[in-house]
């Protein structure tokens, strides 16, 4: 293969294309405009940064009135079913953990998400989901507050710990003695 063999392939490929509009007409309308776009925006994109964030929450919500109504049953069904939901309303969720009475959430906010829309999407749309799935028999619902607290890098290892360790934290504390200590502890009001 040389040049002249390159040329004389490409002179036969367009005049082929010349010949048969049918062929190309076609291919260019579709691929125009993203031409377009991508030329007058060459500039925009070369210069455009993105912000870099990293806002790791720790989101912490009873059930209605603290009532015990996530059985051993429940549990997994609802825990996978917030992180699948979560992942299609692009909230990341790190870790979560629930006991009977209440939930613990680590997520990572996105640049365009709020502290109370993450935490309304959730609760909501898990509630509705039990309910409408018919897994228990009461209403299940999700008590209207919640505790979402700022955490560090250095400290995400120690709350994804805590986190997966509810079983084991309540055998010694009720939630609402965690409650009251998380409220204490970060000079929070109730």
């Amino acid at each position: 293969w040389d040049g002249l063999t390159y040329f004389c392939l490409d002179a036969r490929f367009l005049r082929a294309f010349a010949i048969f509009p049918c062929i190309w007409l076609p291919l260019i309308s579709e691929i125009l405009p993203y031409l377009l776009y991508f030329v007058v925006n060459q500039q925009t994109l070369n210069n455009t940064s993105m912000p870099y964030t990293k806002v790791m929450l720790h989101y912490i919500w009873a059930t209605k009135n603290r009532m015990p109504m996530i059985s051993q049953d429940l549990k997994p069904v609802l825990l996978d079913h917030i992180k699948e939901n979560s992942f299609k309303k692009e909230i990341h969720i790190d870790c979560l953990n629930c006991v009977e009475d209440h939930i613990h959430l680590l997520i990572s906010l996105g640049i365009e998400q709020t502290i109370s829309k993450v935490a309304m999407l959730i609760k909501g749309e898990s509630s509705l989901w039990v309910n409408q799935q018919k897994i228990i028999q009461s209403k299940f619902e999700w008590q209207s507050d919640y505790i979402a607290l700022s955490v560090s890098q250095s400290a995400v290892a120690k709350v994804r710990a805590y986190i997966a360790k509810q079983e084991e934290h309540h055998l010694k504390h009720t939630f609402a003695q965690e409650y009251e200590g998380f409220l204490r502890a970060h000079d929070l009001s109730e």
